[in-house]
């Protein structure tokens, strides 16, 4: 049986850009981290194959198995152990959003719009952001390690007139070309896993509500960033970015609230143990408030049909004490 070794997530925010640090998961697995502008990453794939109360999650090799999963799971590419070691684990969306949490304390899955400041930092313009399909000019160089002939080498879908191009990583963010796993079809050209060295894509917390969610692609071939709907079934990498300093400093309250459901879609309730005046902020995932209410009931139903899909903070303030809760809107 496997040992669940006690998370340590020990952090300093440094202003100077590119300050290593580094963060430690659940089952002991060490990843380095950098600073991109505003933003502390992870330099490298999630590879925990336990949610963070200690839940497993179940890892499915089988192509038929993986693509009717409706919960969690994880693989390695191509079922290769040694490649989850390099690359990090391919999970689909479902894991990397359930309400158990894969991150460690302190650290989330990004949302589209986080993934959006970390494009714009490295170059891309914020109209150009919005887009889908590929998109910007050089921002996938500054996210690639700058290498082709052992992380970026892959020649997996050769397109006319493009070539192999090398990854400048100016941004500290190392990512490389992990592969993934897509829906199964035995008839067409692809198999199950795009194997390493081609491709890189990544999670992001941000669904339409539908069986797809927003994520981010690179590829050997490209120097821009591809962003599309991807469906949930598939098996993508995680790479992680710490709360926004909103969430910080979380003060242990002197009565309880209930916040339900979470996650949300139209509606949010807010239940609150005893009769207080407590005044509800919601902030994205860059530390704007987007969200605020008096709440002065025991329950209080809140409209946020107006909040985008993705990660929130949920700060409660009464005059004693601070509340700090994280909420999905899906």
């Amino acid at each position: 049986m496997k040992r669940i070794v006690l998370l340590i997530a020990t952090l300093t925010f440094f202003e100077t850009t590119n300050y290593a640090q580094t963060v430690t998961d659940i089952e002991g697995n060490v990843y380095n981290t950098v600073t991109i502008g505003t933003q502390v990453w992870m330099k490298e794939n999630l590879k925990v194959s336990h949610y963070t109360n200690g839940d497993p999650i179940p890892e499915v090799k089988d192509s038929l198995a993986w693509v009717i999963q409706t919960k969690g799971a994880w693989c390695n590419n191509e079922n290769k152990p040694a490649n989850g070691i390099i690359y990090g684990k391919l999970y689909n969306w479902h894991a990397a959003n359930d309400l158990r949490g894969i991150a460690p304390k302190g650290w989330h899955v990004p949302s589209d719009a986080e993934w959006k400041t970390l494009e714009m930092y490295v170059g891309m313009l914020a109209s150009t952001a919005n887009l889908e399909n590929y998109r910007g000019t050089k921002e996938a160089n500054a996210l690639k390690k700058a290498d082709t002939t052992t992380y970026w080498t892959l020649a997996c879908c050769p397109t006319p007139g493009l070539s192999k191009n090398k990854g400048t990583n100016s941004s500290g963010f190392t990512a490389l070309g992990a592969g993934y796993r897509i829906y199964f079809n035995a008839g067409g050209s692809y198999t199950s896993f795009q194997k390493p060295t081609g491709n890189a894509q990544f999670w992001t917390s941000t669904s339409p509500g539908d069986s797809t969610s927003w994520l981010k692609h690179l590829c050997v071939y490209h120097e821009d960033i591809f962003r599309a709907h991807w469906p949930k079934v598939n098996g993508s990498s995680i790479r992680l970015i710490r709360d926004s300093p909103a969430t910080l400093n979380e003060v242990k309250p002197t009565f309880e609230i209930i916040m339900f459901p979470n996650p949300a879609t139209d509606k949010l309730s807010i239940s609150i143990s005893k009769s207080k005046d407590i005044t509800l902020k919601i902030y994205n995932t860059i530390g704007i408030c987007v969200l605020q209410k008096d709440l002065k009931n025991d329950t209080t139903e809140i409209d946020i049909r107006s909040l985008s899909n993705g990660f929130y903070i949920a700060k409660f303030t009464s005059p004693e004490v601070t509340l700090e809760k994280k909420l999905f809107k899906e």
